[in-house]
């Protein structure tokens, strides 16, 4: 697509490996600089915790409960965070790639230069979240809630958004035109001004009240 500027994370020069990731978000308030592989993290509570500068791949996250949370200039890869709660919280410049997402809980957050690129996020719910230069390409939402959230530069691309929620959600300038739109729950106030294809056209007009006659 044209007029995509997502930021990519920024990392220091050098990033050091660690085998501690449970450890250090047992005991820390900040994790900063560190690279985490083929690691499983469960059954960790927190009231605070802030990620900047880190890379996750083929890591596993099960029954985390963090209050606030801030992930910034962060690469998940490979990584299952199904049913994370990420709520009311700030992700800036962070990038799932290939990762499980299913259930995982955004809303109320704060998205900004994010990318989802070949996830599986069935189920998710990026309600009320206010959304800057995202781009969301290859990815499975069937089922997802993006209700009364803010889209600003935001990119869909070659993903199936199946019976996905975008009520109070204007699209305006918003092309779906190369997604997978059917079933989806939407009133005419939020397609004004979208970008689809034609046979999405046919297929939204029932939502507009449209009969087309053959």
């Amino acid at each position: 697509m044209e007029n995509i500027s997502i930021i990519k994370p920024k990392f220091p020069v050098k990033l050091e490996f660690s085998d501690n990731l449970k450890t250090l978000i047992s005991s820390s308030e900040e994790i900063n600089g560190y690279i985490f592989e083929n690691q499983n993290i469960e059954d960790i509570k927190k009231d605070f915790l802030e990620i900047n500068n880190c890379i996750f791949k083929n890591c596993t996250f099960q029954n985390i409960k963090i209050d606030r949370f801030s992930l910034m200039d962060v690469i998940f890869e490979n990584c299952d965070l199904s049913n994370f709660k990420f709520s009311d919280n700030g992700i800036h410049r962070v990038e799932f790639k290939n990762c499980k997402l299913v259930g995982s809980d955004y809303s109320g957050s704060i998205l900004n230069n994010v990318l989802f690129s070949s996830c599986n996020c069935t189920y998710i719910n990026l309600s009320f979240s206010r959304f800057k230069n995202i781009l969301i390409n290859e990815c499975n939402f069937t089922g997802g809630s993006i209700i009364s959230s803010k889209l600003e530069n935001t990119y869909f691309e070659n993903s199936k958004l199946v019976s996905v929620e975008l009520g109070n959600t204007p699209l305006k300038n918003i092309d779906l035109s190369t997604c997978d739109i059917d079933g989806i729950m939407i009133t005419s106030n939020e397609l004004k001004g979208v970008i689809v294809n034609m046979n999405q056209a046919l297929s939204l007009s029932k939502i507009l009240g449209i009969i087309i006659k053959e």
